[in-house]
């Protein structure tokens, strides 16, 4: 019987019968079509929102930037959150 070499596989016995054993290569990660269209979708909206909708006591809606004290352009009451 010939014997051959084989430098990237070898040979391991089981109980009377060989089997060869192939080294193992990780697969390498792939990232995925929908994160990647989530990434430029959020590049192209131009950042994101720093304004809030607020609601007073007086029964106002205002829109403002967001802020720790924001002061109701109605009837001047702080909103604190």
């Amino acid at each position: 019987m010939p014997v051959t070499t084989n430098t990237s596989a070898r040979r391991v016995g089981t109980r009377g019968r060989a089997r060869l054993r192939v080294p193992h290569v990780p697969a390498r990660a792939v990232p995925s079509v929908a994160a990647n269209a989530a990434t430029v979708s959020a590049q192209r909206g131009g950042g994101p929102s720093d304004f809030a909708l607020y609601g007073c006591s007086c029964g106002a809606s205002f829109d403002a930037p967001v802020s720790a004290c924001v002061d109701c352009p109605a009837c001047g009451g702080a909103q604190d959150w």
